[in-house]
């Protein structure tokens, strides 16, 4: 999404280095920490404001994988919200990445092939930049981020949880629309649910999948197209998407219809 011509970029957060040392941060952190507020300013100025007025300022922390693993941490990278502290695992900063800070600006591009796979840094950063805004939003709402029913082993509790995960995925690191048969949207949305559970309980079942990939695709695609990836988004992690009646379409509807209101005002 391009800004008018006439329009003000928005304001990013403040991004700082920062250790859990006493002294002060090496060159490589100093040059990751300007790389993460490079890559939320590409994401403000392909989204609009997406951090305000939530995320004014982040710590970047690097740890190393003693500190990682006797924190009990997983992946790469996390937001503690009650520090404002993105804490990410130490060897990336040896990851190779864009050379300069104008490209490092540019978000779609690093999310195209070959430069994809070449920088994975690039992705791995802004997941962890996605996730503190989902968190921050989420909380001025009461609410926790990722939803507590992702965790779920009720698979009607799980499945919409999961199916705003992926819809989220697919609105800011999918260049291209997923391709699949919208005429098949019983298959996508179906109306029976308990239906599905009692035939595609298994994660690998590619009728699950389709739920999960396709249904949360179209579930967040015209919010998007009306208000914007960021308001979406921020409606989304405040607001949990729940099966109703047992119909995975009527309750995608009512969360859309719902949604539209909240964001028209």
């Amino acid at each position: 999404m391009a800004l008018p011509a006439w329009a003000s970029p928005p304001a990013s957060p403040r991004v700082s280095p920062a250790t859990q040392r006493n002294d002060p941060p090496t060159l490589r952190e100093q040059l990751f920490a300007q790389l993460v507020s490079d890559r939320a300013r590409a994401i403000d100025l392909a989204f609009g404001e997406t951090f305000a007025p939530h995320v004014t300022e982040l710590r970047v922390v690097l740890l190393s994988p003693d500190r990682w693993e006797a924190q009990h941490r997983t992946g790469v990278a996390v937001y503690e919200p009650e520090e404002h502290t993105l804490y990410f695992a130490r060897r990336l900063q040896y990851a190779a990445a864009p050379m300069t800070t104008a490209a490092a600006r540019q978000y779609w591009p690093w999310y195209d092939e070959p430069w994809r796979s070449m920088y994975p840094v690039v992705e791995a950063i802004d997941d962890a930049l996605w996730t503190t805004v989902l968190t921050e939003a989420a909380r001025a709402r009461n609410e926790t981020w990722p939803h507590s029913q992702c965790t779920s082993l009720d698979f009607v509790e799980r499945l919409p949880c999961e199916m705003l995960m992926q819809g989220i995925a697919a609105h800011t690191t999918q260049i291209k629309a997923p391709l699949f048969n919208e005429n098949r949207l019983a298959e996508i949305w179906p109306d029976d649910i308990a239906e599905l559970r009692a035939r595609a309980w298994r994660k690998d079942d590619s009728a699950y999948q389709n739920v999960r990939k396709y249904g949360g695709y179209l579930l967040l695609r015209p919010l998007v197209r009306e208000f914007g990836v960021a308001r979406t988004l921020s409606y989304v992690a405040g607001t949990p998407f729940h099966i109703e009646d047992n119909n995975v379409r009527v309750s995608a509807l009512r969360y859309q219809q719902r949604a539209q209101e909240a964001l028209a005002w």
